[in-house]
């Protein structure tokens, strides 16, 4: 199993990368790589998954992360070079273990060369716990409280490792299967050191704190928590091959020497030479080069290879091996790549470079008060907080049921008159308050000029947002009254059989003909989710048929966004496919509004003076509620109609 890590998606700032951060079964190298073994002479610790893995910084909803545990060599990322951190509420649970996503900062100065190995599939992870650790006598991990995470290329946990290691692991006489390791380290071989351990399973905590910026390494010191327990396997790929060299010229001493062939010119310059001098990989993997050398160190092809410089640990060029995109350690790399002065250390000249600052704030742009555009609002006056409307109490359109209760009839000349009378109703609204308040100290305000103007103009955007989403999904208390919470809702009957969250266009035509006629002002809400489903949309036409939605073009053509001649608008209110309201047909002159004049925005001083934090606050008393009370019952048919007509659940 190779469960390196995964690019999952970038942007210019950060990447996003994933893969299982705890793997349960399988036993790591505990007791092969170091000279632990477990109370009951096993070798090897594994995670389950009843382990717990709760901690203070799992539930503070992240876990940094480093490079091999901060214990790098010279140049490399140290234990405050935090690369980025681990999104543990992205944590997800299955039988293989706990898959995560990690955000890593792309603004490191050591990201450039971790992304290319990460690329390559060389990198793992590994994990350090906090004290309070608990491992049974079989190897069985029960407790492992969180405290960070670790990119590393040789984690303790084979399954961590990707191919390529496990190859040259092997080679160097290591166990690595998923089992009990009971094979110790070659005799002769030095023991790799040990660092902070890979793993941690986890549960979504159960509190979120907001998401401080990547850099800040010092939310929880080091000094706070006892780190207690610290696995993992550091290797470097050139030691690996030092290791392989070392125990190959032991076993070739007591073999006489190849004879050479008659005539063979020993300087003469080889094709391998050829592509090491052009910088072609003469090896596709580092598994296969430390292969290589385990069979045979004194092969023709490594010749070429023979190095003596100090980079090159194990006397091969890594470089020559697997070319110059793929040196096997970020020492190595670093090295290559730069031997003077850059931009990417700040003392060498790094601190020198600007960033250019564009004045404003980037943001998304939404559809925010569209909604509110369609729909009837009446003001009310100063001296008032509540408006009645007076209505027509009108549910049928039958003979003695019209206007309330008015009644026409035919009658002969002398025949006696009788009498009919229309019945009202009261539409009460009372004001509710959505209001949102937003603080900021004083040199904030004053050394972000654009920021007071920013907050003035889009923070009552949040508000006209919470208003809409009422005006769809509304209670009624506290709050306006919802078209999906309204008496007047019809919602069409699925058809039989049809699937779960699917939308097929006999719910459209049976949505549109209980719509109420009297008006024809009607749009379709929907929920981006139905937009897929209604292209693939299609009526039978003879042998064959007709796209409901989609234009006569196909999809290189501009969709008509309209059912029947009306619009089709995305909003975020809408539920989701499937459920009622996903496809909402609307008439918004039959839901009224009431305001206070609009949204009131003030700023004041006073409020935490003695701070220098200055307080912007945003009220918007608004109440609103269909027209309609009920359905209506037509004159002939037996189908019901409303200007609200949504498509029941189809779970």
């Amino acid at each position: 199993m190779d469960n390196t890590l995964k690019a999952l998606r970038e942007t210019p700032d950060t990447l996003t990368v994933g893969n299982y951060i705890v793997l349960f079964g399988g036993r790591d190298l505990e007791g092969v790589a170091s000279p632990s073994k477990n109370a009951d002479g096993t070798t090897g610790q594994f995670f389950t998954e009843q382990t717990t893995l709760e901690s203070d910084y799992t539930k503070t909803g992240r876990l940094y992360v480093d490079w091999e545990h901060g214990w790098g060599g010279e140049g490399e990322p140290q234990r405050d070079n935090v690369l980025g951190y681990v999104d543990w509420k992205t944590a997800r649970a299955d039988t293989t273990g706990v898959w995560v996503e990690r955000v890593l900062n792309r603004r490191s100065e050591y990201m450039q060369y971790l992304e290319q190995l990460i690329s390559d599939g060389l990198i793992g992870n590994s994990s350090e716990a906090v004290e309070d650790v608990a491992i049974g006598d079989d190897g069985e991990i029960k407790r492992w409280p969180l405290k960070r995470d670790t990119l590393t290329v040789t984690p303790m946990e084979p399954r961590m490792m990707s191919e390529n290691v496990v190859t040259a692991l092997k080679a160097l006489g290591f166990n690595t299967s998923d089992e009990t390791p009971e094979a110790q380290a070659p005799e002769g071989a030095k023991a790799p050191a040990r660092a902070v351990d890979s793993e941690n399973v986890s549960k979504t905590p159960d509190v979120v704190f907001s998401e401080p910026t990547i850099m800040e390494a010092n939310i929880m010191p080091d000094e706070q928590v006892e780190t207690t327990e610290v696995k993992a396997l550091q290797i470097d790929y050139g030691l690996l091959a030092a290791a392989l060299v070392d125990e190959q010229e032991k076993r070739q001493e007591s073999k006489p020497p190849e004879a050479k062939s008659a005539g063979m010119i020993t300087n003469m310059e080889t094709a391998e030479d050829r592509k090491v001098k052009d910088g072609v990989p003469l090896y596709a993997t580092i598994g296969e080069f430390c292969k290589a050398i385990a069979d045979n160190p004194n092969d023709a092809k490594l010749g070429a290879l023979r190095s003596d410089e100090a980079i090159n640990e194990g006397g091969f060029s890594l470089a020559g091996a697997l070319g110059p995109r793929k040196v096997s350690s970020l020492s190595a790399a670093k090295a290559k790549a730069i031997s003077g002065m850059s931009e990417l250390v700040p003392a060498d000249g790094g601190l020198l470079v600007g960033t250019d600052i564009r004045p404003g704030i980037m943001e998304r742009v939404y559809s925010t008060g569209l909604l509110l555009q369609m729909l009837n609002i009446m003001p009310i006056s100063n001296t008032s907080n509540s408006m009645t409307l007076y209505g027509v109490a009108e549910t049928s359109r039958a003979d003695g049921s019209r206007l309330g209760g008015v009644q026409a009839y035919w009658a002969a000349e002398g025949d006696e008159k009788t009498g009919s009378k229309p019945k009202f109703e009261e539409i009460n609204f009372k004001l509710n308050k959505v209001i949102g308040l937003v603080y900021s100290t004083d040199e904030l305000l004053q050394d972000a000029g654009a920021l007071d103007s920013w907050i003035m103009s889009r923070l009552p955007n949040e508000l006209r947002f919470k208003v809409e989403d009422a005006v769809i999904r509304g209670t009624g208390g506290g709050q306006p009254l919802g078209i999906l919470s309204s008496a007047a809702l019809i919602s069409i009957t699925k058809e039989v059989g049809q699937a779960a969250d699917t939308i097929v266009s006999e719910n459209i035509i049976k949505q549109r003909a209980r719509r109420w006629a009297g008006v024809n002002d009607y749009v379709y809400l929907i929920n981006q989710d139905t937009e897929p489903q209604l292209h693939q949309l299609n009526l039978p036409v003879g042998t064959g048929g007709a796209l409901v939605y989609m234009p006569p073009g196909g999809l290189s053509a501009a969709p008509y966004g309209s059912l029947y001649g009306r619009p089709v608008i995305p909003t975020e209110y809408n539920p989701t496919v499937g459920d009622v309201g996903d496809l909402l047909m609307i008439s918004p002159s039959q839901y009224q509004m009431v305001d206070k004049g609009g949204i009131q925005a003030a700023a004041s001083i006073h409020v935490r003076f003695i701070y220098d934090e200055s307080v912007f606050r945003f009220v918007y008393r608004v109440d609103g509620k269909p027209m309609w009370n009920s359905e209506l019952t037509p004159y002939q048919g037996t189908n019901t109609q409303s200007p609200f007509v949504a498509i029941a659940a189809r779970a």
